[in-house]
């Protein structure tokens, strides 16, 4: 399962440091894209769910095949795509490619060779003057092709015009979609800058075999009736907390592909009895604690040069 990334893998360990490094309930700026799509990955390797990076992916079905060849859960999630409000907002590089990354996504899984049940994509929305925001979106399989809904913790009003870009691409995409798609209209949980720890909650809940259009609507009675939401902060800060358990994992074994790098070695073994060579654990330790001591201190980044690994 390959990840589509523009960093070496130092870089990428940083990006999982500084998330691993928050406090439970401290969710700083969010969660960049590199790290939740490591972590829908550690779920397929889990065997939760079978995973592809739509990035890496492009739309293009034999490289799809080729991804989910030996997968065989059938919920899918996918790594994060960003739908832009408007097309201006996308990278000026490959312009098109960006805005039609959740379109030919949609197609390409129409066309590959599996046929799943559940299909989760985590979504960056990204709209003029806001901030980013994480949602997801979950093709359930119906009667009649599949039933999409979509998942927000702050509800169907925000971010309006990017859930219209997302209905837009599910009306001409190559899946058989029901026309009439859900959403929750009220909160499912206060917002803390907390969403991509929200949208993995719920991808959870899919992985159990939740039906999800089902739990928008039971999230829209419970806040009907008792005027807050039905997700409490601490399950959100329950869920980062396995997060960043699982990302601990990801990050050792990019830690050890870093001292391999490092060392020139296909296998630690052969650097067995050097003493100043690390271990993953290690490497990892310095590199949360680099960025925890930052943050306690009041700094908002660390100096990455003068890290050694």
């Amino acid at each position: 399962m390959h990840i589509s990334t523009n960093l070496d893998t130092s870089d990428q360990l940083d990006v999982l440091a500084d998330f691993i490094s928050d406090d439970k309930e401290i969710y700083g700026s969010g969660m960049d894209n590199v790290a939740i799509t490591h972590l829908y990955q550690a779920k397929a390797q889990k065997g939760r769910c079978s995973f592809f990076d739509a990035c890496y992916v492009n739309g293009n079905v034999n490289t799809l095949n080729r991804e989910l060849m030996g997968q065989s859960n059938s919920t899918l999630i996918t790594s994060p795509i960003n739908v832009y409000a408007d097309e201006y907002l996308a990278p000026a590089e490959n312009r098109e490619a960006h805005c039609n990354l959740l379109k030919n996504t949609l197609n390409a899984i129409g066309n590959c060779n599996k046929d799943f049940n559940k299909i989760f994509i985590p979504i960056g929305c990204q709209e003029e003057g806001m901030p980013g925001h994480n949602i997801a979106l979950i093709l359930e399989k119906g009667y009649e092709g599949y039933n999409a809904t979509i998942l927000d913790q702050m509800g169907g009003a925000s971010y309006a015009e990017t859930k219209a870009q997302i209905m837009s691409d599910l009306n001409i995409c190559s899946l058989n979609i029901n026309p009439n798609i859900n959403y929750n209209r009220y909160p499912m949980s206060y917002n803390r800058n907390d969403c991509a720890t929200f949208t993995s909650l719920m991808s959870e809940f899919a992985c159990d075999g939740e039906n999800m259009s089902k739990m928008a609507h039971n999230a829209d009675n419970f806040y009907q009736r008792n005027g807050e939401p039905q997700i409490t902060e601490n399950v959100i800060d329950f869920q980062h907390e396995q997060d960043q358990d699982t990302l601990v994992g990801v990050s050792n074994n990019l830690a050890e592909n870093l001292i391999k790098e490092t060392y020139e070695v296909d296998n630690l073994s052969r650097l067995r009895g050097l003493s100043d060579v690390p271990t993953p654990q290690e490497v990892v330790y310095n590199r949360v604690k680099k960025y925890y001591s930052a943050k306690h201190s009041g700094q908002r980044t660390i100096n990455t040069n003068s890290r050694e690994y």
